[in-house]
């Protein structure tokens, strides 16, 4: 065993079983723990005012955002009250982020993006998804159809008329002439022709006990308009009930009911109410469609029978006339944009049918719509019409318009159709149309025509989505347990 001095014992550890710390040592621990203290204090200290400054601790802050998103999600819901005159479509107790106009301002500033289906936009700083009401079937025809038939400017726009929906709205104009205006839907630049028409028939109904049955007067031809068949007192004159002169257009029957039983003042005001003169509220600037007064006699006679190129309309005013008929005199507002979403998937805006006016009485309407349907079954678009005539699916469907026409110098010949199609116990089939054509020396395609095919694809794809969902139900109905069947049938209907 080797021999360790006491010294030596103390330094290895090898004495007992105590061990011993410099005083030197136990100092320099205290100061290190003292300095570790003193500096966590400090830090703490440091960061807590920090955080004072500039915001809450991290779990409190998370906390206050997640309140915020909530607070931002229900304040969607929340009340608000639209801008005078503004347009803006709103649903009871329910209003979003943007309105109507913030909502036109957007697709206005973005006009090449108005496709059927989603358009990703940019809305200041953040995207969002505008979520447009075009039908995609009806686009594609309308195009198929202007380009087969390629006139020389052509317009096509088509409405839900039981809410003011735009289905379609189609501007097109061929590459062997200038442009004249672009979306031609929306502007009033063409003649409104006879379907002015139907504004001088429904002011002889409401302002003169007119009906479709009434017996009217006429010499001449039909097409024409001399002063001689504008006669108080007429000669060997033809008779026959006023809907066949409206079906046939017959220019001398409409003139002289201006001159003897109505006056001015009875078809602009007429005119006025069914929105000539007024401002469209619409997502896409709409021109006003244009009826000014008369300096003369034979000027009236000329407004009232659609005899001139001052009266202009536009291709969606005029399906907005037609909707009104269809709809017992209730005008909807028009719109093009259903909703707008953000990328989270909240709702920014949902648009909800409106009615704008009641132009029309009931009655009225029941009236010019027995007149608009002679038009297709006898008078000038019946051979337009003749393939809807022959399919049964449109046997229980009441359907009608009214054509116009008229040279519009230096522009071609302008044609007309406004027009509905009006399934009486169902407002799922119903559509209204506004349809024009512009044609140089040879004729391609008549505007009735376009409307009848419109009729034809939306009322057929109807029809087969219901006879697909009908499908599914009978399956879903064979494959489910008797007891389940009255479960299963009242939530396939919602």
């Amino acid at each position: 065993m080797s021999y360790q001095s006491p010294m030596m014992k103390r330094v290895k550890g090898t004495y007992g079983v105590r061990r011993y710390i410099p005083r030197k040592g136990l100092i320099r621990i205290l100061l290190v723990i003292i300095g570790i203290v003193v500096g966590t204090n400090l830090f703490l200290s440091f960061s807590n005012k920090s955080k004072h400054k500039t915001g809450k601790p991290e779990a409190e802050k998370q906390k206050q955002e997640k309140v915020k998103k909530k607070e931002g999600r229900n304040k969607n819901k929340e009340l608000k009250q639209p801008g005078k005159n503004s347009g803006e479509s709103k649903a009871p107790g329910i209003t979003y982020a943007l309105s109507f106009d913030d909502v036109a301002k957007l697709v206005r500033q973005n006009a090449d993006s108005l496709t059927f289906g989603v358009a990703a936009l940019r809305e200041g700083n953040r995207s969002i998804y505008t979520h447009y009401s075009l039908d995609s079937s009806l686009q594609a025809l309308g195009k198929r159809l202007l380009k087969r038939y390629h006139p020389k400017y052509g317009a096509i726009v088509a409405i839900d008329p039981t809410s003011g929906r735009v289905l379609s709205l189609l501007s097109y104009t061929n590459d062997s002439v200038p442009a004249i205006a672009p979306d031609l839907y929306c502007r009033s630049i063409f003649p409104a022709a006879s379907v002015f028409k139907t504004v001088t028939a429904a002011a002889a109904i409401e302002n003169a006990g007119y009906s479709s049955e009434t017996i009217v007067r006429h010499v001449g031809k039909k097409s024409t308009l001399y002063r001689y068949q504008l006669s108080k007192e007429i000669e060997n004159f033809t008779e026959f009930p006023f809907g066949d002169a409206y079906a046939h257009s017959v220019n001398a029957v409409f003139a002289r009911i201006a001159l003897f039983a109505l006056g001015e003042t009875a078809i602009i005001e007429t005119g006025n109410k069914l929105g000539f003169n007024t401002d469209i509220p619409f997502e896409l600037p709409c021109e006003n469609s244009v009826l000014i007064a008369t300096d003369s006699i034979f000027n009236l006679a000329e407004l009232s029978s659609g005899f001139n190129e001052n009266t202009r309309i536009s291709a969606l005013h005029g399906a907005m006339i037609a909707g009104a008929i269809c709809e017992n005199g209730t005008m909807y507002k028009p719109f093009v944009v259903d909703s707008v979403t953000s990328v989270d998937n909240s709702i920014l805006y949902r648009n909800t049918k409106s009615e704008w006016r009641t132009p029309l009485k009931e009655g009225t309407s029941r009236e010019l719509r027995e007149m608009m349907q002679a038009v297709v079954r006898k008078g000038t678009a019946r051979k337009s019409f003749n393939l809807i005539r022959k399919t049964s699916a449109f046997d229980t469907l009441e359907y009608g318009g009214k054509t116009g026409s008229v040279d519009k110098d230096t522009t071609g010949r302008v044609d007309w159709f406004v027009g509905f199609v009006r399934n009486p116990g169902n407002p799922k089939e119903r559509m209204a149309v506004g349809v024009v054509t512009v044609h140089g020396a040879n004729w391609t395609v008549h505007s009735s025509y376009i409307a009848a095919e419109y009729f034809r694809n939306y009322i057929g794809q109807i029809r087969k989505r219901e006879k697909i969902r009908n499908d599914s139900l009978k399956t879903v109905l064979a494959n489910t347990p008797e007891s389940g069947l009255e479960m299963h049938a009242e939530n396939y209907g919602k």
